[in-house]
């Protein structure tokens, strides 16, 4: 019995992938690891997936829908109790956008860090922030 990795079925994420300098790419995800630079995803309407490096980004947004819901109002705060486990946490970009989520694992020394939102009704289900100079702030609250 072969049990090779590339023999694994792969987890396809829907993602959002939000440049430094304002572009968008949404897609689905193919490969990703904390360890690596890159990872693959394959844009919305292409066949074949497409290196995204990370020094690139802001941030790769984990969504529900593609479409979200675009009457939405973003709440602002911590609005739930945390059910994911990990340390509140505020992150402030540079181009001011604010999450509030909980975070499991931080360290500058990182590629970047996953948030979980506090929102239960936000269309992300999580969020891949890039350590690089998007990132603003990040504040640990009680």
């Amino acid at each position: 019995m072969n049990t090779s990795t590339s023999d694994k079925p792969k987890i396809i994420h829907r993602v959002v992938a939000r440049f430094s300098d304002g572009r968008v790419l949404k897609g689905q995800q193919v490969e990703f690891s904390l360890t690596d630079s890159s990872f693959l995803l394959r844009p919305l309407g292409k066949k074949k997936p497409e290196a995204v490096d990370l020094k690139d980004l802001k941030a790769v947004y984990y969504v529900k829908s593609f479409d979200g819901r675009p009457f939405y109002r973003k709440v602002r705060g911590f609005v739930s109790p945390d059910t994911v486990g990990g340390q509140r946490v505020i992150v402030r970009f540079a181009d001011g956008e604010e999450l509030y989520g909980t975070t499991r694992l931080y360290s500058t020394d990182d590629p970047g860090f996953f948030v979980y939102p506090s929102d239960p009704d936000s269309n992300s289900a999580r969020i891949f922030v890039i350590n690089g100079p998007s990132l603003a702030e990040v504040k640990f609250t009680d």
